[in-house]
């Protein structure tokens, strides 16, 4: 977090902000790590992943294709 207050201070903000792509991408290594079926996963199903992530997002405020 230290990181990214002093770098916000340094950037300029580009615009539209688009995260789907990549929000897809982490979706997509999650949905491998099930079994490759997002539709079947169920509590029974997860006791077998030995991975799990989190996807943090730091934002300028807008997301631009929320879609």
């Amino acid at each position: 977090m230290q990181n990214y207050e002093s770098t916000i201070k340094s950037v300029k903000l580009a615009l539209p902000v688009m995260y789907s792509d990549i929000v897809k991408f982490v979706c997509d290594i999650a949905e491998k790590e099930m079994g490759g079926d997002s539709s079947k996963i169920c509590p029974e199903n997860t006791k077998n992943v030995k991975n799990y992530y989190v996807l943090i997002l730091l934002m300028a405020g807008v997301v631009d294709d929320f879609k």
